[in-house]
């Protein structure tokens, strides 16, 4: 009798075993398939829906939105990323640009400071060029880099505006880059 008690302990115990590891595999899969499931986005039309020019996907997270002049804006959760996307409508607005990016940085940058010349680049098809700088945030004195990717279709353009803080995370960075690999002409 007492081996018949020993062989049911040990029983009873693989069997707890294995179902607690039935139990974490299960928790595994669920929280694995939810790590992959899609975050729910906007394909934004820019500059509107039937007049496209290109779509953009930006997370709802995001709170991708647009004034009443037509500008998108977007900030990441953790405010480390800053996005906007404007119309160029006339020569005068693209020979204004720098000005308008230093106004859009006066107010929380100094050290504002363009790098280098534009370079060629051709986002979802567009033709386009690709404009980067630095400044310094004025209450920390942290790093900032913003970036404006001025695309092109022959008959529009229009400015991506890009700002990223020294502390935004590796996650919101990460992304940035899918947002803008989602770019595509229309």
């Amino acid at each position: 009798m007492a081996q018949s008690n020993a062989s049911w302990a040990l029983s009873a115990r693989i069997h707890f075993t294995s179902s607690v590891m039935i139990k974490k595999l299960a928790l595994a899969a669920v929280a694995f398939s939810l790590a992959v499931l899609p975050v729910s986005a906007k394909d934004l039309h820019f500059p509107k829906k039937g007049d496209s020019m290109f779509t953009i996907t930006i997370p709802d997270s995001w709170e991708p939105g647009k004034d009443e002049e037509g500008t998108v804006e977007a900030e990441s959760p953790k405010e480390g990323v800053y996005m906007a996307i404007w119309s160029l409508e006339s020569e005068k607005d693209a020979n204004d640009l720098g000005k308008d990016i230093v106004d859009l940085l006066k107010d929380h940058a100094k050290d504002i400071k363009m790098e280098g010349e534009a370079q060629e680049a051709h986002p979802g098809g567009l033709d386009g060029a690709l404009l980067k700088g630095t400044a310094k945030d004025k209450e920390d004195g942290k790093a900032i880099g913003f970036f404006a990717l001025v695309v092109s279709n022959k008959k529009k353009a229009a400015v991506i505006y890009i700002e990223v803080g020294a502390d935004a995370s590796a996650e919101e960075q990460a992304k940035l880059e899918k947002i803008l690999k989602s770019i595509k002409a229309s």
